[in-house]
C-alpha cells in the first residue's frame, strides 16, 4: 500500500508540459452538468439535464491563445424542454 501511495504522489508531482507554441491548436470539451430528478416515490424520472462546453483556440504567439467556447445545455421534463446556448471568446 505504501508503494502505491508513494508512486501516486511521485506521478502527481511531475510537471505537466503543455504545447503552447505559436501555430498550435487547442481543442477541449468539458461535461459541466448531468442531473436527473426522480418523482416522489422513486417510480419515474421527472426531469433530465445535460450541459457540455466545447472549446477551440489557436496560439497566435507563444503562450497566447485566441479562441471560442460554446455552452450548450438541454433540460427535458414531461411538461417542457429547455435549450440553452451561449458563445464566449477567450
Amino acid at each position: 500500500m505504501k508503494h502505491i501511495l508513494l508512486s501516486a504522489l511521485l506521478v502527481a508531482s511531475l510537471p505537466a508540459l503543455a504545447q503552447t507554441e505559436k501555430g498550435k491548436i487547442m481543442v477541449g470539451v468539458s461535461l459541466a452538468d448531468i442531473s436527473a430528478g426522480i418523482v416522489k416515490g422513486g417510480s419515474a424520472v421527472d426531469y433530465v439535464s445535460l450541459t457540455i462546453n466545447p472549446r477551440v483556440g489557436y496560439f497566435v504567439a507563444d503562450n497566447l491563445v485566441i479562441g471560442t467556447a460554446l455552452n450548450l445545455g438541454l433540460g427535458k421534463s414531461h411538461d417542457f424542454t429547455v435549450l440553452n446556448y451561449a458563445a464566449q471568446n477567450f
